[in-house]
């Protein structure tokens, strides 16, 4: 009898591992939706904006439109990423190129010495691994998105080319927070004074990356943004050859992350990455994630910032009423998008269409009518220029005429101050400080523009 129940429950936990082990990641096998935000459908702009309007809104899945994202970044600091990244980063003039130094010294990966290095260190792959990270988290938004940094390398024993074993391979850069500020000098730090070092131990990264996701929130959806420019090398082989091991070890790892529902997104960057990139395949492949290859190092820059957290591909914003899609549109890993599209006299409809990786698609409308009025002055805009140099820069990044008119129009008190709070609110691009900045101006500097309401 107690052979039977033995049998039985091994059954149960064999079927509970198994149900666990194919935990589907956010968004596998649905449908997107998507919405707009900005601005509240039956909206009136009542000044002239060259004919364009700024909407804005989010895709997401079903009852997901408040999702909270946990996220992880993984940069690889081995050795080769010393290696030039292709442009001249820093733009001091000097693009970073790999030159006889005049004398051996022992190669990142060991076996001969090498008389090479990189001119300009501040061109390297790390260096754009950095610089992308920096971008993207400028792209995140700290009230929904948790940040993490590790990095990976692999510790060289004295012939430079074995691991060490029981030396850490992975580090715990900053833990899961709120405070890209914090990460952000993380990074600078990797910037100005880490300098690449060892074999490549993904597996190590990948295990570090899903402990740092064991201690964030509960309802948060996981995803690992993993970076490297090479193929795994430790702990099994040296610093410049892959074994078998090296891999299992990864995919493994891998495969401990799917098992807790964690997504891993993987760029393989440059040639050596892209020689051999089935294992970096494999660990998106196998958690539902997404594989990215990167030809050339410096395009990683870029490349990173069109990550989405979920199965989204893109999102389309066009008028529906002149048959004109959106002059620009800007999305966010998370969904979170912002477009500027053409807009009649008269009454718009503007559509907003998500589609996910599948092909499936979700579709939203927003009704708007431009009547044109009278310039507003230009007392507004100035203060608005003048007084707020953040604001100015997110305006220049964004490229948006009619966000500088709405401005405009608030300051001239045509609003609730409530209004005016939230716009400046919105016009931080969800930093932190930013939110600050903008909230202590309404609250010393616009009670003194505005009229007092009645």
């Amino acid at each position: 009898m107690s052979g039977i129940f033995v049998c039985i429950l091994l059954i149960i936990l064999g079927w509970g591992n198994s149900f666990a082990a194919h935990q589907a990641p956010y968004g596998a096998g649905l449908a997107p939706e998507v919405g707009f935000s900005f601005p509240l459908d039956n909206s009136y702009f009542p000044y002239p904006t060259e004919g364009l309007a700024t909407v804005s809104g989010k895709a997401s899945y079903q009852q997901a439109k408040d999702s909270q994202y946990d996220v992880v970044l993984v940069l690889d600091t081995s050795g080769s990423t010393l290696w030039p990244c292709g442009i001249d980063l820093d733009n001091d003039g000097i693009e970073g190129e790999l030159v006889d130094i005049g004398f051996s010294r022992l190669s990142f990966f060991g076996k001969k010495p090498v008389k090479l290095m990189n001119t300009d260190p501040d061109d390297s792959i790390l260096a754009a691994e950095v610089l992308a990270a920096r971008d993207l988290l400028r792209l995140l938004n700290p009230d929904t998105t948790q940040i993490s940094l590790v990095t990976f390398n692999g510790d060289l024993a004295a012939d430079g080319r074995s691991s060490v074993p029981g030396t850490p391979d992975a580090f715990l850069e900053y833990p899961l927070t709120n405070d890209y500020g914090k990460v952000d000098e993380i990074l600078t730090d990797i910037y100005n004074n880490r300098e690449p070092y060892g074999g490549t131990n993904m597996g190590e990264g990948v295990e570090m990356a899903v402990g740092a996701l064991t201690n964030g929130k509960k309802e948060a959806h996981k995803v690992i943004i993993f970076l490297t420019d090479g193929v795994p090398s430790f702990p099994f082989g040296s610093a410049n050859v892959t074994e078998p091991g090296d891999k299992e070890y990864a995919l493994a790892s891998a495969r401990k992350a799917q098992s807790k529902g964690i997504r891993i997104n993987t760029f393989a960057i440059g040639g050596e990455a892209l020689s051999d990139p089935a294992t970096v395949q494999g660990m998106a492949d196998t958690t539902g994630g997404l594989y990215t290859p990167v030809k050339r190092p410096d395009e990683i820059i870029t490349r990173l910032a069109e990550t989405k957290f979920f199965h989204l591909e893109t999102v389309e914003v066009k008028n529906v009423t002149l048959a004109k899609a959106a002059q620009r549109i800007l999305l966010s890993p998370d969904g979170t998008f912002m477009a500027t599209v053409p807009v009649a006299l008269g009454f718009n409809i503007i559509q907003a269409t998500a589609k996910a990786t599948d092909g499936s698609l979700g579709n939203s409308t927003l009704h708007l009518y431009y009547v044109p009025t009278k310039e507003p002055p230009k007392l507004g805009l100035d203060l608005a220029k003048d007084r707020l140099s953040d604001l100015k820069l997110a305006l220049e990044r964004q490229n948006s005429h009619t966000l500088e008119l709405d401005i405009a129009r608030w300051l001239e008190g045509r609003a609730k101050r409530e209004e005016i709070k939230e716009l400046y609110i919105r016009a931080g691009a969800n930093r932190k400080g930013n939110k600050e900045l903008f909230i202590n101006l309404y609250q010393e500097k616009l009670k003194l523009i505005l009229k007092p309401q009645k």
